[in-house]
C-alpha cells in the first residue's frame, strides 16, 4: 500500500494557484480495503448458505452496476456510493455498517449466539480455561450425554 496520496492531476484557479486532485489518501485507501474485504466475503458468504457459486457477475447485474466496478470495489481500489452500498448490503443480506466496517456481522444461526446469561458465563469460561482443560470438558459433556440417551 502506498504511505501516501496518489496524485492524478492538477488545475490552475485564478492565474497561478494550482488545485491539486489526490485519488486516494491512505486512510481512504484503507477503508477502501476493507470495504471491499467485506464485499467479497458477503458474496461467498452468500453463496455458501445458497449451495452455490455466486459470481461478481451475478452479484453486478442484480444491483445495477458492472462486474468490473464490483470488481474495484472487492480489490480495494474503489469505495461504492451509498445507494451501491444499500443495494449490496440488501442482495448479500447484510448490514451497510458490516459492509462500511463499523460491526461485525450478524449471526445468521441463533445456534451461533448465547441466548441467555448462564451460556454466556460458560462461553466466557470456555475461553478463559486452556486446551487440555476443554478436552476434558468435551469428553465429560459426550459422557453425559451418552448415559441420557442410554437411559431414554
Amino acid at each position: 500500500m502506498l504511505d501516501y496520496p496518489t496524485f492524478i492531476g492538477k488545475e490552475y484557479v485564478g492565474k497561478s494557484i494550482p488545485r491539486i486532485f489526490y485519488l486516494s489518501s491512505p486512510a481512504n485507501m484503507k477503508d477502501a480495503e476493507t470495504v471491499g474485504a467485506r464485499l467479497k466475503a458477503s458474496r461467498l458468504s452468500k453463496g455458501e448458505k445458497e449451495g452455490r457459486r455466486i459470481t461478481q457477475a451475478e452479484a453486478a447485474e442484480a444491483v445495477g452496476i458492472s462486474r468490473s466496478t464490483l470488481t474495484a470495489y472487492e480489490r480495494g481500489h474503489d469505495v461504492p456510493g451509498r445507494d451501491t452500498i444499500r443495494a449490496l448490503a440488501n442482495f448479500y443480506d447484510v448490514s451497510t455498517d458490516y459492509l462500511l466496517g463499523d460491526s461485525l456481522p450478524s449471526p445468521t444461526n441463533s445456534d451461533d449466539v448465547a441466548h441467555n446469561e448462564e451460556e454466556r458465563t460458560l462461553l466466557h469460561l470456555w475461553r478463559v480455561i486452556g486446551e487440555e482443560e476443554r478436552r476434558s470438558l468435551m469428553v465429560l459433556l459426550r459422557a453425559q450425554i451418552i448415559s441420557k440417551d442410554n437411559v431414554a
